[in-house]
């Protein structure tokens, strides 16, 4: 498929394509038309290649991604992904089987979640949204290249370079990645990353450097008769203000877990007529970096698991765990009783196993 290039994206400064074609010159050939770069060019070229996308205002991407986990099928996603920054916004749209399944929308306020079939959609407030691994074809992705630890660089030819790194992702997986790009016209081309048990392969079908955005473009729609699911009011960092907001305890998970408070908010919950309830979400650092959403409610709302979840029952200490996975993104859902508040937590498999063993074998049901 042919990328759409604006005009200004066309003129990278000719130092780059130089400096590319430069290393390649004095690299040794692997096979023809391929150089590695030594590792003082290398460098130059991450610099320049930094360069490059500091010019990255907005962004309007395709990319088809494929997802493999270990114990679960593979899945293959295609995304439409719009990125803009001052403030930073975007819109995600997530397709599977040839269905858009999901819509995201942020507009540097507040987030929106809509899963497609369902009757209600999420507004959340100020809280990192499952998709943060699924954004990284936008403006984001300058500070992922800046954080990995750069090993070699390839040049195929002056339309592509290959940086082999060692990158923390989004989500606190660190990865083994292989991140392709064009230099001559300021384009990624495929973000290919791999971890113990996992993998995804990005690959990028459209990129729009610059784009000109309408503001409408980061407002959320809701189809026909479809309505808010959960609506958190302002961030309220104070716990005890939260814990006079609703009518169950607050239970924090124990110290054995090693998590770190960040934000604390209370909304209502409209799961159907009639049936409506206050919440709290809570947003935790876990100690690999990754972060866990927590979500807290009174046992008496009966609240079900998120739309499309299987789950499963496991036993952790003394906790009765329903857990699975939450669509597409391949995270763990849990949920569990600690007497007359219900939990459900949400994130990294590994991270949400861990919490889940501290939690079993350490029940705070007073929350303290």
């Amino acid at each position: 498929m042919k990328k759409h290039i604006p005009f200004a994206a066309r003129h990278i400064p000719l130092g780059i394509v130089v400096s590319f074609l430069g290393a390649a010159a004095v690299g040794c050939g692997t096979q023809a038309g391929i150089h590695s770069a030594p590792e003082a060019h290398g460098k130059k070229l991450r610099a320049e290649l930094m360069k490059a996308m500091s010019s990255w205002q907005a962004t309007s991407a395709q990319v088809v991604d494929v997802v493999r986990q270990a114990g679960h099928p593979v899945r293959h996603l295609t995304l439409n992904l719009i990125t803009a920054s001052h403030p930073q916004r975007y819109m995600l749209t997530v397709g599977q089987n040839g269905h858009q399944t999901l819509t995201i929308v942020d507009d540097g306020h507040s987030t929106v979640s809509y899963t497609a079939g369902n009757r209600h959609y999420q507004v959340l407030s100020a809280l990192p949204p499952s998709s943060k691994g699924l954004r990284l074809m936008g403006v984001e992705l300058p500070t992922v290249l800046a954080a990995s630890t750069l090993h070699s660089v390839r040049v195929i030819n002056d339309n592509q370079a290959v940086m082999s790194m060692t990158t923390p992702l989004p989500n606190g997986t660190v990865a083994h990645v292989e991140f392709r790009y064009n230099p001559a016209q300021n384009l990624p081309l495929a973000f290919l990353a791999h971890w113990q048990g996992g993998s995804i392969q990005e690959t990028v079908k459209r990129f729009v450097v610059n784009p000109t955005l309408s503001s409408r473009i980061f407002r959320f729609r809701p189809p026909s008769r479809v309505t808010p699911e959960v609506v958190l009011s302002q961030t309220q960092t104070d716990l005890k203000l939260a814990q006079h907001s609703v009518q169950f305890p607050i239970v924090l998970p124990p110290a054995a877990a090693n998590v770190t408070l960040d934000n604390v908010s209370v909304g209502k919950a409209q799961r159907a007529a009639g049936n409506s309830g206050t919440v709290v979400v809570l947003t935790y650092t876990a100690p690999d970096g990754s972060y866990l959403l927590v979500t807290e409610r009174s046992v008496q709302k009966k609240a079900q698991a998120p739309p499309g979840v299987s789950v499963a029952t496991e036993t952790f200490g003394d906790l009765t765990v329903a857990i699975g996975v939450m669509p597409p993104f391949s995270e763990d859902f849990a949920s569990f009783k600690v007497n007359a508040t219900e939990i459900w937590v949400q994130g990294k498999a590994s991270t949400v196993q861990n919490l889940l063993n501290a939690w079993g074998s350490n029940v705070s049901p007073s929350g303290t």
